[in-house]
């Protein structure tokens, strides 16, 4: 006769086989892939307006068209271009050129005017949620032409008054290349890089590909405080006092410049190679803002022309400008939310469960919630699905123990 245990076994084991087909079904249902529904298409700018410009993006408060920005933000598209480009058009903002020429061979080296020109600001792309525009500045240079005739260009980037446009000192360095340049930005910094002349074998010291830490590329950090016209200026040199050392046109160049666009090249040292390549210009920073007295309080009425106009989002405060007078703020949107909050509605919630390469959820049951998402572990297992694995409530050992310990009892 069979024990208590054993008939317990079979008996389990039977009821386990006829739930076999169940769990299979089960198991392919979890399996296949879950299909939601697309999320709509987050607002770019107003209804009824244009949100690109050929390959650029045009998010409100930028616009093309009469109603579909806010003032100061109007965005010409020139489609005589191919694809077209877009340029800011606010009053004042614009880009200055002075190009001059002067022989190493004349007293003093004087300045001899060649012409001046201005050029419009062109907008390369726009940040919202950082309050941040990508835009294309000039930059200056001094080019040895021949032994004694040199060609320089010196730009001033004026991006208007300071509202509301202003450099970005967090993203925009000064910065310097050549064996032996003086880099200036007025009322600001300076940098000088240089490379040293080895007397011995009557050569200089090559320069290290990726540095730019004075030994042929320099840079330096914008003076703070929201400036929105700065003039970039570079020293005279002549091959005398070791100003140039490559053969044919060979230039130095000073420039502002997004700090995380130039890998420094040694071959730019005393070439036009950089001049060449950049011709259109080098990528500036810069940044939006509004207002001049900081965000509302949440005790006072919010101001008629308070940017932050969408559910879901926030006002944040950048340094003050001008002597720390004023204090101008930018809109983003809350977290867990994404989109435009300069437009009502603009601010949506993250679908979190379908991003799960961004919103880990490991092996949890993920459920997506109002600005956040839930990631819960299955039944019979615990943890934090969110930061790791979900484990075993009970460990093996312990489940077999307790089977053990029901057959002994039965027994």
């Amino acid at each position: 006769m069979r024990s208590k245990c054993a008939m317990a076994i079979s008996s389990s084991t039977s009821r386990t086989q006829d739930l076999v087909p169940l769990l299979c079904l089960l198991l392919m249902a979890a399996a296949a892939p879950q299909h939601s529904c697309a999320s709509p298409p987050l607002p770019v700018t107003l209804p009824g307006c244009p949100d690109k410009c050929g390959n650029i993006s045009i998010p409100y408060p930028f616009g093309t068209k009469e109603g579909c920005f806010k003032p100061d933000f109007e965005v010409l598209c020139n489609d005589s271009f191919h694809p077209p480009r877009a340029f800011i058009q606010m009053a004042g903002a614009k880009i200055t050129v002075d190009d001059t020429y002067y022989k190493t061979n004349e007293d003093g080296m004087p300045d001899n005017d060649i012409g001046s020109s201005e050029w419009p600001i062109e907008l390369v792309d726009v940040s919202v949620s950082e309050g941040k525009a990508r835009v294309l500045g000039a930059f200056s240079y001094d080019c040895k032409m021949n032994d004694t005739y040199h060609a320089v260009r010196r730009q001033e980037i004026d991006l208007g008054y300071w509202m509301p446009f202003s450099m970005s000192d967090a993203d925009d360095v000064l910065m310097g290349i050549g064996s032996n340049v003086v880099a200036k930005q007025t009322s600001g910094p300076q940098c000088q890089s240089y490379l040293l002349y080895q007397l011995s074998t009557r050569k200089t010291d090559d320069p290290v590909n990726g540095s730019c830490s004075g030994q042929g590329c320099c840079s330096a950090n914008l003076r703070s405080g929201g400036m929105a016209a700065t003039e970039v200026t570079i020293q005279k040199n002549t091959k005398d006092d070791g100003g140039f050392y490559g053969d044919g046109v060979s230039c130095s160049y000073a420039m502002i410049v997004d700090k995380s666009w130039y890998n420094f090249s040694s071959p730019d040292v005393d070439s036009d190679a950089f001049l060449r390549r950049n011709a259109a210009g080098v990528p500036v920073v810069v940044n939006f803002s509004f207002g001049v007295d900081g965000c509302p309080n949440a005790s006072e009425p919010t101001p008629d022309d308070f940017a932050c106009v969408s559910n879901y989002s926030t006002c944040i405060e950048r340094p003050p400008v001008l002597d720390n007078v004023s204090i101008p703020y930018f809109c983003s949107c809350s977290a867990g939310y994404e989109g435009n909050p300069y437009i009502h509605g603009g601010c949506q919630d993250i679908d979190e469960c379908a991003r799960p390469h961004m919103y880990p959820c490991y092996g949890g049951k993920c459920k997506n919630t109002p600005g956040d998402y839930e990631c819960s572990c299955p039944a019979g297992t615990k943890g934090n699905a969110k930061q790791a694995p979900c484990t075993d409530l009970f460990p093996l050992p312990a489940k077999i123990s307790v089977v053990l310990g029901l057959c002994s009892w039965s027994s």
